[in-house]
This record gives structure tokens, C-alpha cells and sequence, in this order.
């Protein structure tokens, strides 16, 4: 009898973890559960951010705005892709910033790949080549325990420079 109620017992538990990550909520448990994690702000730069002089009564030839758009953050490096996978296999979390183009997503200390969705594309204006591997990759957040990492993703795609 006691055999059959801690079986019972671990798969109970073993189904919400499924559940958990099947709908991706961060691994590891809640907010409460995680004083760490990343934070940030999605922004679109549009115009000329060529350096230059500034004249008074001028008008700026650039904006930077906030994009409230889906974040989709992956555990560890993954290689640089376009169309969103709500199967990979390493994304642990989608999350929408804010107005504000603000996120804030807590997670468990690791390195996270952390990019945003725009027009249906995921996108991050940075990326590195690995030599071992031969593909591009993006670059990883590193959270340390008890630490929030800041992390700005820039859409300059409409930006000269």
C-alpha cells in the first residue's frame, strides 16, 4: 500500500513538472522560487544616429521607441534562426514586454539566449560565429544566483549608422 502511494505520489509530480514546461513557465518553480533572472527593454531605432553636430532649434533625425512584442528566452546557446520554434527543445519561456517595451523574466542561475519576436521573426542585432561548430549563434545572458541580469534588444533594422 505504501508502495502504491509514493508511486502515485511521483507521478503526480512528474506530470506538473510536464505541464509546467509544456506551457513555458521558466523551469524550477515560481517567481518566489527565483531572486534572479533577466530583465530588459525591446527598442526600435529609427533614423540617423550618425554622429554629428547638434543645432539648438533643430529637430533629431532619430527616434528610439519601445516595442511591446513576445521575448522568447532559450537555455544556453542556440544557433541564430528566424521563424519562432514553440517546440525547440532549449526554449524555456515567451513573455511579452510591456508599453514600455519592458520584460523582466526570472529564472534559475545559467546562461540564456534571450531575443524578441518582431513581425513574426525572432530577431537580435548581434550575433557570433562559432568556429567549432560552423553556424552563427547569439550571444548569451549570464544569470548569477541572486542577481538580475539587464539585458536591451535593439531592432535597427530601420537605422543608419
Amino acid at each position: 500500500m505504501i508502495a502504491k502511494v509514493v508511486f502515485l505520489t511521483v507521478c503526480c509530480c512528474l506530470v506538473g513538472v510536464a505541464c509546467q514546461h509544456a506551457h513555458g513557465a521558466p523551469s524550477g518553480g515560481t517567481a518566489a522560487d527565483h531572486p534572479q533572472g533577466i530583465e530588459g527593454q525591446v527598442v526600435a531605432l529609427e533614423g540617423n544616429f550618425m554622429p554629428g553636430p547638434v543645432v539648438p532649434g533643430q529637430l533629431p533625425g532619430s527616434s528610439k521607441k519601445p516595442l511591446s512584442v513576445p521575448v522568447h528566452v532559450f537555455r544556453g546557446k542556440i544557433e541564430a534562426r528566424e521563424r519562432p520554434d514553440p517546440k525547440h527543445p532549449a526554449l524555456i519561456a515567451v513573455v511579452n514586454s510591456d508599453d514600455k517595451g519592458a520584460f523582466r523574466v526570472p529564472l534559475p542561475p545559467g546562461d540564456y539566449t534571450v531575443v524578441a519576436e518582431i513581425e513574426g521573426k525572432l530577431y537580435l542585432n548581434i550575433f557570433e560565429f562559432d568556429a567549432k561548430e560552423r553556424k552563427r549563434v547569439w550571444p548569451t545572458v549570464k544569470v548569477e544566483p541572486k542577481k538580475w541580469s539587464r539585458w536591451i534588444i535593439e531592432d535597427t533594422s530601420k537605422a543608419v549608422f
